[in-house]
C-alpha cells in the first residue's frame, strides 16, 4: 500500500513528466524543421524565378524575337526544355490566361493543387506544398513571365524536395530518441534514488503496521526494536526512527505496568464475584429445601414416615450447607479445583430430584428420569450435584406448569452426556447470553423470587473447572440443557481390573 501511494506516483508522475517533455520537444523540433524546410524552399524558388527570368529575357535576345507574348510562345517549347536541363526540375510554360503551350511532364501538374497557378494569374508568385505519400513531399511553383513591364506568360515548376522532407524527418526522430534516451537514463536514476530514499521510510511504515497490531493486543514485539534500530541513521529517517523508537519503549513500560495492574484487579474482582456468586445462590437452594420440609413437618400431622423422610432431608441439606460455608469460607479469595474421583450419575441426580419433589410439586411438576446404566464420569461429586441443583431449580423456575422436567442421560463415546430439558422457549439469540453473569430473558418469566441471573454463569463455571461443558438448545418446544462429562470407570470395573492377574 505504501509502495503504490508514494513510489508508483512518483515514478507515474516522472513518466508523464517526461512523456509531455518529450512530445512537445519532438512537436518544437518538427516545428522548427518544418519552418527551416519552408524558408530553404521560399529561398529556392526565388533564385529559381530570378534565373528562369534572366534565362528567358537572353533567350528572347538571341533568337531575335520581340519582347511580346507573341515571341514568348515561339520559345516556349525551347525554353522549358532548356530550363529543365538547368534546373532540373519539371517546368510547364502557360498562356497568361492559363493555357498550357509546352510541359516537359503535363501529368505531373493534374493532380496537382491549383492555388499557386490561381495566384500567378493574378499576378503573384506563389508555391504550394503538398505531399504525394508519407515520405515524398512536392512543391508547384507558379510566377508570371513579365518581359519590359508586361506580363507575356506563366511558368510553372514542379520541384522534388522529398529529400529535404526526410532529412528533417530523420531529424526529428534522432531528436525524439536520443530524447527518450535521455529520460530513459534519468528516469532509471531517479528510480534507484527514490527507492533508496523509500526503503527505510517503507520500513518505518511496515513497523508502524506492526506496532498498530500490538497495541490491539497491548504488546509490542521484541522485533520492532530491533528493525528501529538498523534505521537509526544521520539523516531525517534516522532521527525519526531513533525518536519512534524511543516512544515504543516507553509505550512497552506502560502496557507491562498496565498489564500487571489489569491481572491484580480482574483477580480481585474474579475473587469477590466468585465469592458473592457462591454465597448468593448456592447458599440459598439448600435453605430452600430445608425450609419447604420444615413447613411440611407443620403440616404432617401423624404421619411418621412423611416426618421421617423430611427430617432425612433436612440433615442431608444442612450438612451439605454447613459443608458449602466451610468451603466458601475457606475459598472465598480464590477458587481451587479438588480432587477428582470416579461419580455415579443415577443416584446423584436420584437424590437430587428427589430432594426437590416438594417444591416442584406445588407447580404440578414432576421428574421424569431416562439414565442409562453405569454412567461414571471424572468429577468432583460436590460439584457435580451443585450444577444438577442449579439447572433443577432453573426448570422449576422457568418451566411450563403442570409439565415434567425431564432428564436423559447416555453414554456418547468417551463422555457422559445428560439432557435437562422443560417445556419452553428460548431465542437462538439468548442461548449463549444465559451464560452471562446476571443475565434474564425476563424478570417476570420466574415464578420465585430472589434470582438474580447467576445460576447458569455458575454452571457453566463449574462445568469447566470439571472438564465438561454445558450448553443450552431449544428442540420441539423444550428448553435443553446439555452436560458434557468425561466418563470414568466405575468402581466395580477398577475392583475387577485389580482382581485380574
Amino acid at each position: 500500500m505504501f509502495r503504490k501511494s508514494i513510489l508508483w506516483r512518483l515514478l507515474g508522475g516522472l513518466l508523464l513528466i517526461f512523456a509531455v517533455g518529450s512530445l512537445f520537444l519532438y512537436w518544437m523540433v518538427q516545428r522548427q524543421e518544418q519552418e527551416s524546410r519552408l524558408d530553404q524552399i521560399a529561398d529556392d524558388l526565388t533564385t529559381l524565378k530570378a534565373n528562369s527570368q534572366v534565362y528567358i529575357r537572353q533567350l528572347l535576345v538571341l533568337d531575335g524575337q520581340n519582347n511580346d507574348e507573341r515571341s514568348y510562345r515561339l520559345v516556349a517549347r525551347e525554353m522549358v526544355q532548356e530550363l529543365y536541363q538547368i534546373n532540373g526540375c519539371y517546368p510547364a510554360a502557360y498562356t497568361s490566361e492559363g493555357e498550357l503551350l509546352y510541359a516537359v511532364r503535363s501529368d505531373l501538374f493534374e493532380s496537382a493543387p491549383e492555388e499557386d497557378f490561381a495566384r500567378a494569374m493574378a499576378g503573384t508568385d506563389a508555391f504550394t506544398v503538398f505531399y504525394l505519400n508519407e515520405e515524398q513531399m512536392t512543391v508547384t511553383f507558379s510566377m508570371p513571365v513579365e518581359v519590359v513591364d508586361e506580363t507575356v506568360g506563366i511558368l510553372r515548376f514542379w520541384v522534388d524536395y522529398s529529400a529535404l522532407y526526410q532529412q528533417g524527418r530523420d531529424t526529428a526522430d534522432m531528436v525524439l530518441k536520443s530524447c527518450m534516451l535521455v529520460f530513459a537514463l534519468i528516469f532509471a536514476v531517479a528510480l534507484i534514488l527514490i527507492s533508496q530514499m523509500l526503503r527505510p521510510i517503507r520500513r518505518l511504515s511496515r513497523i508502524s503496521r506492526q506496532v498498530t497490531e500490538g497495541l490491539t493486543r497491548e504488546e509490542i514485539d521484541p522485533a520492532v526494536f530491533e528493525s528501529l534500530e538498523r534505521d537509526q541513521g544521520p539523516d531525517e529517517v534516522g532521527r525519526l526512527a531513533q525518536d519512534m523508537g524511543t516512544m515504543l519503549l516507553l509505550l512497552d513500560e506502560q502496557f507491562d505496568r498496565m498489564k500487571e495492574d489489569k491481572e491484580r484487579i480482574l483477580e480481585l474482582m474474579k475473587s469477590r464475584q466468585e465469592f458473592y456468586n457462591n454465597v448468593t445462590h448456592e447458599l440459598k437452594t439448600p435453605l430452600t429445601v430445608i425450609q419447604g420440609y420444615a413447613g411440611l413437618l407443620e403440616t404432617a400431622g401423624d404421619d411418621e414416615e412423611l416426618k421421617s423422610k423430611a427430617v432425612t432431608h433436612i440433615q442431608n441439606e444442612s450438612g451439605r450447607l454447613y459443608r458449602m460455608v466451610l468451603q466458601l469460607l475457606d475459598l472465598s479469595r480464590r477458587r481451587m479445583a479438588g480432587k477428582k474421583e470416579p461419580v455415579e450419575l443415577r443416584p446423584l441426580i436420584a437424590s437430587v430430584a428427589e430432594s426437590m419433589e416438594v417444591r416442584a410439586s406445588r407447580y404440578g411438576i414432576g421428574f421424569v428420569r431416562n439414565l442409562e446404566e453405569g454412567l461414571w464420569v471424572l468429577a468432583e461429586e460436590e460439584r457435580v450435584h451443585q450444577v444438577i441443583v442449579n439447572l433443577f431449580d432453573n426448570a422449576i423456575k422457568y418451566g411450563r406448569e403442570g409439565c415434567p422436567v425431564t432428564v436423559d442421560g447416555r453414554r456418547q463415546d468417551s463422555q457422559i452426556v445428560i439432557e435437562i430439558s422443560n417445556q419452553g422457549f428460548l431465542p437462538p439469540e439468548d442461548r449463549e447470553k444465559v451464560f452471562e453473569p446476571f443475565y434474564r430473558i425476563s424478570k417476570e418469566a420466574s415464578r420465585e423470587k430472589g434470582s438474580a441471573g447467576l445460576g447458569l454463569p455458575l454452571c457453566r463455571q463449574l462445568m469447566e473447572e470439571q472438564g465438561g461443558s454445558i450448553e443450552a438448545d431449544c428442540r420441539d418446544g423444550r428448553v435443553i440443557f446439555i452436560l458434557t462429562f468425561t466418563a470414568a470407570v466405575s468402581q466395580q470395573e477398577q475392583t475387577g481390573r485389580r482382581r485380574k492377574p
